[in-house]
């Protein structure tokens, strides 16, 4: 309560957006939110109660001018549960497998077919065997992603060069940041 009625504007409380996404141990898409409210949920009519099992839980800020207040950088998440657990830290290598895992699922299992582009479409050979999913913002959290499933009986080779300002690239995780393709 001492900042509550804080009269030095550099230690006022401005909101700071938070990804905050939940997602099976072994790669299965549950659910995403993004924005400032002071309470975010993931938990909604389509999710329900999860079935028993082992979840990570990414928890994202993007800290604004709060970042300089130690007090505002605390985090504190409740879940409610009937039986006991464990919420134990990931190392950063491994959470961000899993999550392209889950970001996979969600493009294949979560999005609709409307967002398949099957952009080979007149290729002889690939038609409708090969498609891509472009996606910002569908997830409700702040990553996009891009998607491309090859079922045809041929290789594709393809160089993307995405123009990345204010974007960075997370996975795959042996891209580097100095190459102007992935």
């Amino acid at each position: 309560m001492t900042n509550y009625r804080q009269t030095d504007e550099s230690k006022c409380f401005t909101p700071s957006n938070f990804t905050i996404a939940l997602f099976t141990a072994d790669g299965k898409w549950v659910n995403a939110n993004f924005g400032s409210n002071f309470f975010q949920t993931l938990m909604s009519p389509q999710t329900g109660s999860l079935v028993p099992g082992k979840y990570m839980f990414l928890v994202d800020p993007i800290w604004n001018k709060v970042d300089e207040v130690a007090e505002y950088k605390n985090v504190q998440i409740d879940i409610y549960a009937t039986d006991k657990f464990e919420i134990a830290p990931v190392e950063d290598e491994d959470a961000i497998e899993v999550f392209a895992k889950a970001l996979k699922d969600a493009a294949v299992n979560t999005l609709g077919e409307e967002k398949r582009n099957r952009y080979l479409r007149n290729q002889e050979g690939y038609g409708e065997d090969v498609y891509r999913i472009i996606s910002i913002n569908d997830l409700k959290c702040w990553y996009g992603f891009i998607y491309t499933n090859n079922d045809s009986n041929y290789s594709i080779s393809e160089d993307l060069m995405p123009k990345l300002k204010g974007l960075e690239v997370i996975y795959p995780l042996e891209f580097s940041h100095d190459e102007e393709k992935i």
